[in-house]
């Protein structure tokens, strides 16, 4: 009896260890397949981390270079021509937009300030559309010294960004920033606000329902999948103010709830409000004085904030053809 169950025990303990030595084959091969889908999500995240700042850089590489300083009058020193161009490719990079700086400071080049509008455009163009036969995003300033006027010329989803909207007028904002650069001479002080500007209404995002409109072709330019488009009318969206819903769905609901008030005292039975005058004897009563006496009264004083900077809605700004066929935004000043 007693062999039997030192038998038993022994084919048990045999058991287990078969058991225990499946067991542990079978978790070296969950270990070696962890491994193995580890070192593969680690292969892919390498990869992706190399692909996805490449998928998020802008559609026409090559136009990176063209990013910089144009001063061929020599208004600046080679170490600041050096200096700004570094920081205007540093900008163009850190907004994934193009942004150049051209600057006349010859006294031949005198021209008004619709051709210097026209002059930024087509300098705009030929660095960045024409060869691409598309317009491009980005911003382009141009000091006319001999004239004392600046202008940027804006083009693709650079209208928005950097918007003329009446509301939300950040062209304005950013000539008057660099007026008191101008006016004092430091130029190169000029150049790095307006960097600092591209930075930040780059950051800030376009206006909410912000658009351009190009009287001339009667066209409207808008946002859609992070493009600018074009078409003869707006999107419904844009064309209807829904800021109405508001005190439309406050008088529904107070009307809603007159209704349900009403309805509630229609289920009373009483014949007779609680009002005095119903228990008074009309026959036997009579007043000898009635006076209208006045005991106080309220008034409530709300501030409407009519602040729009920032992501608000931006209305409509304006924006205008190039001699060479590409949509411009922008707008200029003196100094």
């Amino acid at each position: 009896m007693e062999a039997q169950i030192i038998q038993r025990r022994h084919r048990l303990a045999g058991c287990c260890n078969h058991i225990f030595d499946r067991g542990g084959a079978v978790m070296k091969r969950y270990l070696k397949r962890l491994k193995w889908f580890a070192g593969a999500a680690a292969a892919v995240c390498c990869v992706m981390m190399t692909v996805l700042p490449a998928s998020a850089l802008r559609k026409y590489e090559d136009d990176f270079a063209k990013s910089t300083l144009y001063d061929p009058d020599g208004l600046f020193s080679e170490d600041e021509q050096m200096q700004l161009s570094e920081l205007i490719r540093q900008t163009s990079e850190d907004v994934d937009m193009n942004v150049a700086v051209y600057v006349i400071n010859s006294g031949d080049d005198e021209m008004e300030d619709d051709a210097s509008m026209r002059f930024a455009d087509d300098r705009y163009d030929s660095l960045f559309n024409a060869a691409h036969g598309e317009e491009t995003d980005g911003v382009l300033l141009l000091l006319n010294m001999p004239t004392h006027y600046m202008y940027l010329s804006t083009c693709g989803m650079g209208q928005l960004y950097y918007y003329n909207g009446f509301s939300d007028d950040r062209v304005s904002a950013m000539i008057d920033n660099m007026r008191s650069f101008l006016q004092d001479g430091d130029e190169a002080g000029a150049v790095q606000q307006f960097c600092n500007d591209v930075h930040y209404y780059y950051e800030v995002g376009y206006p909410k329902k912000g658009y351009t409109y190009d009287a001339q072709n009667d066209q409207y330019y808008w946002e859609q999948n992070g493009q600018l488009i074009s078409g003869a009318k707006l999107p419904f969206s844009y064309r209807v103010n829904l800021s109405f819903l508001v005190p439309l769905s406050l008088i529904l609901g107070a009307i809603a709830a007159m209704i349900a008030s009403l309805c509630v005292r229609s289920s009373y039975k009483l014949k007779k409000s609680l009002n005095p005058n119903n228990y008074i004897s009309q026959k036997d009563t009579a007043f000898l004085q009635h006076d209208d006496v006045f005991i106080r009264t309220h008034t409530t004083k709300q501030h409407i904030d009519s602040d729009s900077r920032g992501g608000g809605s931006g209305g409509g700004g304006s924006s205008h053809f190039s001699s060479g066929g590409f949509s411009h935004g922008g707008g200029g000043g003196h100094w």
